[in-house]
């Protein structure tokens, strides 16, 4: 059961959820009849949670969750088999780019219906209609039928539309990624203006970007079921873990099913440390990977700390002579954003190593450190790239070789933890990786 009310209510929740459900019959066989074999699929089951005015929601969860179904629902376009919602306030949703527009109508025609529907006075809807026309920037094409729209300029009406009808609650499903980008940060800067006006907002979105810069809560859903309700960065940093795991549980899979198990890196500790014999070294013809080890310059890798120094080093077996070694590691953060990329070339020793091992076979053993207090604490996964040919000639000049390439087909995990005693004001809650101690003076000038 949905309870609207026109106006909102002062300190209390702009939506209220009870123990919401929605529970759908299973068909079965190809039937065209409708029959059900009696079974059950909930898409929703005891969803419980409060919004309330200036909150935005930032909802996250795989494909199939629940998450459209619940904006659905919310949206009034559905009904919940269970369960009990209160809206407090106006409401206007984006669902699908167009699913609130009439295709004959023109831009205009259409928006002067959403203000008239919203119950904006008669005197004000010309003056509404030109600032939705000015802020989405589609220019003529509001006096043209919306039929002849593009995504992109149906996003920009409806988003136009939606920002500018005064509604108290705002529900939008996986529509922002679909803009231009000049036009998701005016969406963005207007989602923050009506935040601080007290406005409700409630959203769906893959984008952890977002989620973290626009949400002041994050809602995780997993069949149908709420996992967990908190702070945006702790929750997708959760979230993108949850996700990482899976995924390297499939490509372990994978290696497994080709008969490679050699290449699967394990380790429950926080580093890393893995030899091969010669016959089970992952690699091809031409390089083969004899060891890595990942973990602090005395030699553990039980515990990584972010005050120490990281040891990176691997060991190959060069198996052909006639060129040299490149070796690339790229680190991926816990969003599984690429934050930092190192190869020999760029080192900062005196060593030529666009010579390294030219003309050799054999043992190469490659070191690198990564200084204390580079990064945060968290989770970091290593792509090691292994050829034979750092760079090759072009006609347009040098560029990158993958000649003999080698991608160990695991990517390596390790694990930053934060030192005993620190203290971090800010850093903490920041979606960033790299957080060097820089250093800082400060002088009274006056």
């Amino acid at each position: 059961m949905t309870n609207e009310t026109a106006t909102p209510v002062q300190n209390a929740p702009a939506i209220s959820i009870s123990n919401i459900s929605k529970r759908y019959k299973i068909s079965a066989g190809k039937s065209t009849s409708i029959q059900t074999d009696g079974s059950d699929f909930y898409a929703l089951r005891n969803v419980s949670f409060e919004l309330y005015r200036g909150d935005v929601i930032g909802i996250i969860g795989s494909n199939g969750s629940g998450k459209s179904t619940l904006l659905k629902i919310l949206s009034s376009v559905t009904k919940p088999t269970e369960g009990e919602i209160k809206i407090r306030g106006t409401v206007m949703s984006i669902l699908e780019i167009g699913s609130n527009f009439h295709p004959e109508l023109t831009g205009r025609e259409n928006t002067m219906m959403h203000l008239r529907l919203n119950r904006v006075a008669r005197a004000m809807r010309a003056e509404k209609a030109e600032i939705i026309r000015n802020f989405s920037g589609i220019d003529d094409f509001f006096d043209q039928p919306v039929k002849y729209y593009s995504n992109g300029m149906f996003l920009r009406l409806a988003f136009s539309v939606a920002f500018n009808t005064d509604a108290d609650i705002l529900i939008l499903d996986e529509v922002m990624a679909v803009g231009d980008e000049s036009f998701r940060m005016k969406c963005n800067d207007h989602f923050r203006e009506l935040k601080s006006k007290g406005k409700s907002i409630i959203f769906v979105s893959h984008s952890k970007n977002e989620i973290l810069e626009l949400s002041t809560h994050c809602l995780w859903l997993e069949k149908g079921m709420i996992k967990k309700m908190g702070a945006p960065l702790d929750l997708i940093a959760e979230y993108y873990e949850d996700q990482k795991q899976h995924y390297v549980q499939d490509q372990k899979n994978k290696i497994v099913e080709t008969g490679d198990t050699a290449a699967i890196v394990d380790s429950n500790n926080d580093g890393v440390k893995k030899q091969w014999d010669e016959g089970h070294a992952p690699g091809n013809e031409i390089i083969k990977l004899r060891s890595i080890y990942i973990g602090n310059t005395a030699g553990d890798i039980t515990h990584l700390y972010t005050n120490e120094t990281v040891q990176v080093q691997v060991v190959t077996d060069k198996i052909e002579n006639e060129n040299s070694i490149c070796i690339m590691l790229v680190l991926h953060d816990m969003f599984n954003e690429p934050v930092l990329l190192t190869h020999p070339l760029n080192n900062s020793d005196h060593i030529n190593f666009t010579q390294a091992g030219k003309g050799q076979t054999g043992l190469f053993e490659f070191t690198c450190e990564i200084p204390a207090r580079l990064l945060k604490a968290g989770n970091y996964y290593f792509v090691l790239h292994l050829a034979k040919n750092p760079m090759k000639e072009t006609s347009i000049g040098k560029v990158r070789s993958d000649m003999g390439m080698f991608v160990l087909p695991q990517n390596i995990h390790f694990r930053l933890r934060n030192n005993e005693g620190d203290i971090d004001y800010v850093g903490d809650d920041m979606k960033v990786a790299v957080r060097p101690a820089l250093k800082w003076s400060v002088e009274n000038k006056r």
